[in-house]
């Protein structure tokens, strides 16, 4: 690397005509040729301020770059990188410069679907988003787009294509910009997880060869440093038989219905329903293959010990899920968690000693029926990532394509397939697999199976990789809810310093709990836990960013929990039935917190409509079920919260018509703060967000869905 690149960059940016807020793409990548050039010094850039904690973050945006000479879509097949700037000016972020600087990969792919580039702002929380905090830490910011399943041109295996040839450009152009082009850290969550566990597992592999040379890649390679992965939806051919291996026997199901519209907006739908007997037959089936799979990977845990499946499904790779599990839940306990409620979680002296866990997967819940992810009538989102230009939906397991209920249904070639798994790439020859890894996956999460990351996570441990794996304790299907530990780890890796993270590490208390080994497809990245605060000011906590607009990340968040926070104040704009609104709030790492009376004003219109009655002698509140007044809905609310507060984990005790609910609570200021999507579920309304407005929609008519 050049020593001197900091100041190479400098002489070359000082010749380009800034601002340029408007430009296109294609006005500033192509050739005479038509073509487009792949040198970094012909991209042209605005300078960009964003708040962070107060502090103003300079930065320059070089936006919509096209990274391949011969894109199939500019629309995605492009990417925004963002440098401090501060490495214009020769000057050091914490332990980080121009030249060491690490380079931050976050994609947003949710459900294989096409994914714009993300950009530095707010998260679907409603904090700041990962983005910008890795510009307040030093990092440089890459976050790529990439083509997905909707299209007839997205199909596997465009998207991990499309984040190889951005690595490529990035490497190739590693003299000519800041960052170090040798310490990529790839950040995903969900199918943009699974690409991001993918990227990492199959560096510099040829069988992607031919796809990155008919797009124009550069040439140069495409491994990375390191794989942040939230919840991966990965290992899909396999992917069938470790649901049913962890869910059958369970025969009823509360699935989510994912549609889109043309923009690729996701709807979602909670349907009940029971499993059929010829249902319950092809769960039967799918749960016996797995063993076999399983058992072929050679597992060993941490000591050596195998780990191995009976042909009933029991076995110690079972056990050691158990015990991950009940790692989980200690540190929660150890962290303030009251699991007082939880029957199923055994508790003596301070400590979990047991978990039973048919309990606790009766808990977990079924969210898919059987052929979860290669539907038999090929409806699942994963069957149209395998299609092709001319078969928008195909198989990718043998068993689904045998008991197809689709005539004349079609098979995925083999290598295809293959190129999906990163499975099938970890520490081969020809390969260069990223050395660290840190994956996550909650203990609320039913989208795949718990085994799919722990097959993942064991196979890069056993084969000598620097693994750092949890379950974060009750959290569902969700991504960077915990970015303060994420950059602490990132800079531990990287040999850096954590310096400006939005909550400091200190105070950051997360849920995640797990064995440290060295850390859907439905849904879309990040789906919002509760989000879409819109701040017209910028507290202290939060961000606000000039000369663009910013857009959502993947940022869903449980709420942490130990006895004290910070949290920071907004105003969440939302719209209810048809009738926009205001909610004052406080955000506590990613999830809205409200006051029961600012709700029940919010919803006073409509046919939820209810009473608060609260005892601060008890701490109790109930809410009563009312008729609907004949005022509109209120579009502003009473409480005021302040710039940022302390917030004290709370034990309020929420009836709703005279039954016993689980809300999370924090005291702020002395008034007792609910987090908004508790009592959405309480309330049986549903909560979504709308990420082209940037809106949190709240639908009394439609019973609660939760946020996969």
């Amino acid at each position: 690397m050049n020593s001197k690149k900091w100041f190479a960059t400098l002489v070359m940016s000082s010749m380009l005509v800034m601002p340029l807020n408007g430009i296109t793409a294609e006005a500033a990548s192509t050739t005479a040729t038509g073509s487009y050039n792949l040198d970094f010094h012909t991209a042209s850039y605005t300078e960009k301020t964003a708040t962070l904690d107060g502090k103003t973050i300079k930065y320059r945006a070089y936006e919509k770059i096209v990274y391949v000479k011969h894109p199939v879509d500019t629309q995605y097949e492009i990417m925004n990188i963002y440098v401090p700037e501060q490495y214009y000016e020769g000057k050091s972020i914490g332990s980080y410069n121009a030249d060491n600087a690490p380079i931050f990969f976050p994609n947003a792919i949710g459900g294989y679907m096409p994914a714009e580039p993300d950009s530095p702002g707010q998260g679907m929380g409603g904090g700041d988003n990962a983005a910008l905090i890795a510009l307040a830490n030093g990092y440089v910011v890459a976050s790529p787009g990439a083509r997905g399943r909707t299209a007839t041109t997205g199909k596997a295996p465009a998207a991990i294509v499309d984040l190889k040839a951005a690595v490529r450009y990035l490497r190739y152009n590693d003299s000519v910009m800041p960052g170090d082009a040798d310490k990529i850290i790839s950040n995903g969550t969900s199918a943009g997880g699974a690409l991001s566990a993918l990227l990492g597992a199959s560096g510099n592999n040829a069988d992607y060869e031919p796809y990155l040379t008919e797009l124009g890649a550069a040439d140069a390679k495409d491994d990375i440093f390191a794989v942040s992965s939230y919840t991966p939806i990965t290992n899909l051919d396999q992917a069938n038989d470790a649901y049913e291996w962890q869910f059958n026997g369970i025969n009823t199901y509360s699935k989510l219905e994912i549609s889109t519209d043309t923009d690729y907006h996701i709807q979602r739908k909670t349907v009940q329903g029971t499993l059929t007997a010829d249902q319950i037959q092809v769960s039967n089936d799918l749960s016996a293959m797995f063993p076999a799979y399983l058992n072929s990977l050679n597992l060993k845990d941490a000591d050596g010990n195998a780990l191995t499946l009976n042909s009933d499904g029991t076995g110690s790779f079972r056990d050691y899920i158990q015990s991950l599990v009940i790692a989980s839940a200690q540190k929660a306990l150890d962290n303030g968690t009251d699991l007082s409620d939880k029957s199923w979680i055994t508790i003596s002296n301070g400590k979990v000693t047991d978990v039973n866990y048919d309990q606790y997967l009766a808990y977990l819940g079924r969210m898919k029926t059987p052929g979860a992810f290669d539907a038999l009538d090929l409806s699942a989102g994963e069957n149209q990532l395998f299609g092709t230009a001319t078969t928008d939906t195909q198989h990718f397991t043998q068993y689904a394509q045998d008991h197809s209920t689709v005539e004349g249904s079609s098979m995925a070639d083999a290598q295809t397939i293959k190129l999906m798994n990163p499975m099938n790439y970890i520490s081969t020859s020809g390969t260069d697999t990223a050395p660290n890894w840190r994956i996550r996956f909650g203990t609320k999460d039913s989208d795949t199976s718990t085994a799919v990351s722990a097959m993942l996570a064991l196979d890069l441990q056993n084969k000598g990789y620097n693994v750092d794996y949890a379950l974060p304790w009750d959290v569902p299907h969700s991504g960077d809810y915990d970015l303060g530990e994420l950059f602490t780890w990132m800079a531990g890796v990287a040999g850096g310093s954590t310096v400006n993270a939005t909550v400091p590490v200190a105070d950051q208390s997360t849920t995640t709990g797990g064995m440290n080994m060295g850390g859907g497809m439905t849904g879309e990245a990040g789906a919002p836990d509760d989000s879409g605060t819109d701040n017209t000011s910028a507290p202290s906590g939060t961000s606000t960013t000039t000369g663009s607009t910013t857009s959502p990340s993947s940022n869903t968040s449980t709420a942490p929990t130990s006895a004290t926070t910070t949290a920071t104040a907004g105003k969440a704009t939302v719209k209810i039935n048809s009738k926009t609104a205001t909610l004052a709030s406080y955000n506590i790492a990613g999830s809205h917190y409200v006051t029961a009376d600012d709700l029940a004003t919010a919803l006073q219109a409509t046919d939820k409509a209810f009473t608060v009655a609260a005892d601060s002698a008890t701490g109790s509140i109930s809410l009563t079920s009312t008729t609907a007044s004949s005022a509109s809905t209120s579009n502003t609310t009473s409480s005021n919260p302040t710039r940022s507060a302390k917030a004290s984990t709370a034990k309020a005790s929420v009836t709703v018509d005279g039954k016993q609910v689980q809300v999370t609570a924090y005291t702020i200021q002395g008034t007792t703060y609910l987090k908004l999507r508790d009592l959405a579920q309480a309330l049986d309304v549903n909560l979504s967000w709308q990420s082209a407005t940037r809106q949190l929609n709240i639908d009394t008519t439609t019973s609660y869905s939760a946020e996969q």
